[in-house]
């Protein structure tokens, strides 16, 4: 066991060993107090409605087939099933396909699209777009800008 000197007020002098000096320095860090029970913290409030990527969806498609459009400012849109057609507008907008052949174009802006189940196509636009075709054949075409094109045949 590694002792340690430790000095305290008025000249006097503790030894203690590492470990219980460790021990006590996470407890100062952390904010614990021996005998004193810590409430488990609160959980997020659950998110509802459908996702994109992890993200709440402020335009939802329906199952069927949609027309989407969305605004000037950042959006994440879920397209939900059937052959939908998007166009996120301008904005660094979150697009994301599911069941059906989807066009999902994200115009200006600096987008992430997301095709799903169907034959997709993914259409980027002014900026540094992302498009990521998903579980089926799916066609990708960049516009002006730094494009990254994944699991796309063209």
């Amino acid at each position: 066991m590694h002792l340690m000197n430790l000095a305290l007020p008025q000249g006097a002098v503790a030894r203690v060993s590492v470990p219980a000096l460790m021990a006590a320095l996470l407890l100062a860090t952390v904010g614990a107090v021996p005998g004193e029970a810590k409430k488990p913290p609160t959980p997020p409030p659950p998110t509802t409605g459908p996702l994109c990527r992890g993200e709440a969806a402020t335009i939802v498609g329906t199952p069927g087939s949609d027309s989407l459009t969305g605004t000037d400012r950042k959006d994440v849109i879920a397209a939900g099933g059937g052959d939908d057609v998007v166009s996120a507008g301008a904005g660094n907008d979150l697009v994301c396909g599911a069941g059906g052949n989807d066009l999902l174009r994200g115009d200006d802006g600096n987008d992430f699209i997301y095709g799903d189940r169907g034959r997709d196509k993914l259409r980027g636009g002014a900026g540094n777009d992302s498009l990521r075709g998903g579980r089926s054949t799916d066609s990708c075409k960049g516009g002006p800008g730094t494009d990254d094109l994944s699991s796309c045949e063209n």
